[in-house]
């Protein structure tokens, strides 16, 4: 899966919309200090795909009275498809979970060519999104996000590597364009630590 666009408006620390455009970038680096909304975005991830965060229910929406509603919309590559989820909570009414996928490519990503994919209930709707990725939020938060404090990865047992890496491949492609095209850079960083 490789994100393209998410849209957030009244989540968690993110009052005000805010709209991060991933399509042009080849790696990207979530950081800054507490408190500045970088869990709220990782949450807004696997809220609108799966719909958890760390706040259950109307917790997801900004505590701001003038919000009426939380929404996250992302917009995400995965195996030749392009396909958009957006799902809003207003207050005290019920979850609206919408998932489409661009038809033609991605040429252009007016609301024209978007064909929808949702199902009549919420709940057949989440089934197909995770049909469709073939994961679900367990394995998600298993392979792929880093857990705060940590700094690495759930699967991080040397014997686990090789398979870990296999299961990341559907999401990422191969990354060892990564390790090639930044390797160099590490090893650099490396030698001046220990020089100085």
């Amino acid at each position: 899966m490789i994100p393209l666009r998410l849209r957030i408006s009244g989540f968690l620390s993110y009052r005000d919309p805010v709209e991060l455009d991933f399509a042009a970038l080849d790696l990207a680096c979530i950081s800054g200090h507490n408190g500045a909304g970088k869990s709220s975005l990782l949450d807004a991830f696997t809220w609108a795909l799966f719909g958890e965060a760390r706040g259950k229910g109307a917790d997801v929406i900004n505590l701001s009275q003038d919000v009426k509603a939380a929404e996250v919309a992302l917009t995400f590559d995965y195996e030749g498809n392009t396909y958009r989820v957006q799902r809003t909570l207003p207050r005290n009414k019920s979850t609206v979970l919408e998932f489409q996928v661009l038809d033609g490519g991605r040429q252009t990503m007016d609301d024209a060519r978007w064909r929808p994919l949702t199902e009549k209930t919420t709940r057949e709707t989440q089934a197909r999104i995770e049909q469709t990725l073939a994961v679900g939020l367990r394995d998600l938060r298993q392979r792929i996000l880093l857990f705060a404090g940590q700094g690495r990865p759930v699967h991080a047992e040397e014997s686990r590597r090789t398979q870990s890496r296999a299961e990341f491949h559907p999401w990422f492609g191969d990354l060892g364009c990564v390790q090639g095209a930044h390797g160099g850079e590490a090893q650099s960083a490396r030698t001046r630590r220990r020089r100085n």
